[in-house]
């Protein structure tokens, strides 16, 4: 049996009208005009032209070999290495929510994430990774098939527990800051940060508020819909959620460019020059001021505000 092979590269060539050179995985996700590097992305070994695609998990990033490429016989990179599967997953999907302990763990990822960018790690000097193809399995009559369940998040659903028959895939949300956001993004479950500009609640019968946010040069609006304020785990009822976000916006209005927000949300179509993200439910928001204070929830922030702890 013939195999495909899967290589992740951690460094690409980048061709363009103004640039040809040498780019690593951490600097594609940083550049601001992400959306047309990524089209011109190239195995790094000089001796093949093979493209590459740059893709998206909720871990992080990868390069990996456009499908429709091939490398060169002479390329360093290129493996003929084949692993043998000896079990597969197959997944049903069901709509759900994400379960508290997996809102806490992509808080907590955004809030270190944000820590490292106002206070960049000192980086220790190590030895260059000699690159290794990560084989793609193959399946044969002695694979055993294996039932999980992935849920596909759903604001109306419920949280959905693994048992001892079946695991369960949360709903991923994908890891991204406001700017490195592109239309490949659109209609996706995102997990990102931006600095808090301006806060809006509208007292109207169909309770709304939005939260402005600016991070690199990007701006991005957050839209809390009637949905956020009605159907929350917590039971927290309208008046409250409305209380807690009046008193983030007189404290944005009188402490400026030191309150981020780190959040679980959704896209829709998205336009660049009018980013809008949607937020449905509370629990999905946590904060961190720019002096590394963080609070994991609405009402925590709420609370430090009004008892003046920050």
């Amino acid at each position: 049996m013939k195999g495909v092979f899967f290589i992740k590269f951690d460094e690409a060539q980048i061709v363009m009208e103004s640039e040809n050179d040498i780019i690593s995985l951490e600097d594609i996700s940083k550049r601001p005009d992400l959306s047309e590097v990524i089209k011109n992305l190239y195995c790094p070994d000089e001796k093949c032209d093979a493209k590459l695609t740059y893709n998206r998990r909720s871990v992080g990033a990868y390069l990996s070999k456009h499908k429709s490429y091939v490398h060169s016989s002479e390329c360093q990179l290129y493996s003929e290495e084949l692993k043998r599967q000896n079990d597969m997953t197959e997944y049903n999907e069901l709509p759900g929510r994400v379960s508290d302990f997996g809102i806490k763990r992509r808080k907590r990822a955004l809030s270190q994430m944000l820590r490292d960018l106002l206070s960049p790690p000192e980086k220790s000097e190590s030895k260059p990774k000699k690159k290794k193809a990560t084989p793609k399995k193959i399946t044969d009559d002695s694979t055993v098939q294996k039932i999980s369940t992935k849920v596909v998040y759903d604001s109306n659903g419920d949280v959905i527990k693994k048992d001892d028959e079946r695991k369960v895939r949360e709903p991923t949300f994908y890891k991204i800051l406001p700017y490195q956001i592109t239309s490949l993004d659109s209609w996706k479950n995102l997990a990102t940060i931006a600095l808090i500009k301006k806060v809006v609640v509208s007292e109207t019968e169909r309770p709304y508020a939005q939260i402005e946010g600016t991070f690199e040069g990007q701006d991005v609006l957050f839209v809390m819909p009637e949905a956020f304020f009605q159907n929350n785990l917590r039971e927290i009822n309208i008046e409250q959620l409305q209380g807690y976000l009046k008193d983030l916006k007189g404290y944005v209005e009188e402490n400026p460019k030191n309150l981020y927000i780190n959040t679980l949300c959704q896209s829709k179509g998205i336009d660049k020059n009018n980013l809008i993200l949607y937020i449905p439910e509370p629990d999905f928001i946590g904060f961190s001021t720019s002096s590394n204070t963080n609070f994991s929830s609405l009402t925590n922030v709420a609370i430090a505000i009004s008892t003046r702890k920050i």
